[in-house]
């Protein structure tokens, strides 16, 4: 989807998995509304959240102001991003799935995901509690 993101097909299904996601996850449609920070050297250029309803977490992950981070190099890859992490709350579980792609994410002890691991195979993440 990537190598042709300008058909339509990566909106189509980013648009399709997030409307399935939010039927089967509490969190996503009843649950409260976290910002979360990001921190690192393109901190700016990621807008993140989490949804909370008991323990149904998910965390979403989207890029912003892309155009200078990009340089000319699109889709962003994993490596952009650096050092750039989302830091979850303290009492958030350390292991996560990608809604889109079914990969495994890690928290670090400190409750940091790297972006460039969110972001790395589509341009926006949604992680759900593994």
């Amino acid at each position: 989807l990537l190598d042709r993101w300008t058909d339509g097909r990566l909106k189509l299904f980013v648009t399709a998995s997030g409307l399935r996601l939010r039927g089967e996850s509490g969190a996503l449609r009843d649950g409260d509304y976290l910002p979360l920070a990001t921190e690192g050297d393109h901190a700016r250029h990621a807008i993140a959240f989490a949804r909370r309803l008991g323990d149904d977490w998910a965390v979403t992950v989207v890029p912003r102001l892309t155009t200078r981070l990009a340089r000319g190099r699109w889709p962003l890859r994993a490596e952009v991003w650096g050092d750039t992490a989302v830091r979850l709350p303290a009492d958030t579980p350390s292991s996560w799935r990608d809604a889109f792609t079914g990969s495994a994410v890690e928290a670090d002890a400190a409750g940091r995901v790297p972006v460039g691991d969110l972001l790395t195979d589509l341009p926006v993440a949604v992680v759900v509690r593994a």
